[in-house]
């Protein structure tokens, strides 16, 4: 069984999820810590510009309301807000986030599924089983991690690549993401997919 190196808790969290005579062939976890991704080459510029338009749009504001001294023209700031609140999760907040998300995020292939346990606030389970799995991908990076894909990916997919937007996960399917070794990983589900595990 090839292992990852939080694979103790990726297994022991996958555990709970296995049939009495299921066998675990592998389990892990997406890489920890703060990452960039390939949306974040158009998302951070973006984010930036409207952060910066927002800021100047509620100095402005401010102003106006401040040289009109009217109570009712403070609502546009106050108001305001929200749009800074937004533009810095696009900047800073989706990155904390997305971390946190991975850090309780486990996957497993047995011999007879596909397992994903994520969820921060409830706990989440997908199970895919091996004998009606279609379309799965393999993306590899040149140090050997990649990512495992189940299903047809959405056309917009690539921009929502698992940033944790509010209103993003129809663009998802099921992955295994950011995972060490990916393709000795594919190779094992490959194995297990044709029964010979």
């Amino acid at each position: 069984m090839i292992e990852d190196i939080p694979a103790n808790e990726a297994e022991n969290e996958i555990s709970r999820e296995l049939d009495g005579d299921e066998r675990l062939l592998w389990s892990g976890m997406p890489r920890q810590g703060m990452v960039l991704r390939g949306s974040d080459v158009f998302l951070i510029p973006a984010n930036m510009l409207c952060c910066a338009f927002v800021m100047f749009w509620e100095a402005i504001a401010l102003l106006m309301a401040i040289t009109y001294n009217d109570p009712i023209a403070f609502l546009v700031p106050i108001l305001g807000l929200l749009g800074v609140f937004i533009t810095l999760y696009g900047l800073f907040g989706r990155f904390l986030l997305d971390s946190w998300i991975r850090a309780r995020t486990f996957y497993a292939v047995t011999d007879r599924r596909i397992v994903i346990v994520s969820g921060c606030i409830s706990r989440k389970i997908v199970s895919l089983d091996l004998s009606t799995l279609d379309d799965t991908a393999l993306t590899e990076k040149p140090n050997c991690s990649g990512t495992i894909t189940f299903g047809r990916p959405h056309p917009l997919g690539w921009l929502y690549d698992r940033t944790p937007w509010p209103g993003t996960k129809k663009f998802r399917v099921p992955s295994f993401v950011m995972i060490e070794d990916a393709r000795s990983v594919y190779n094992i589900l490959r194995e297990a997919k044709a029964g010979d595990r």
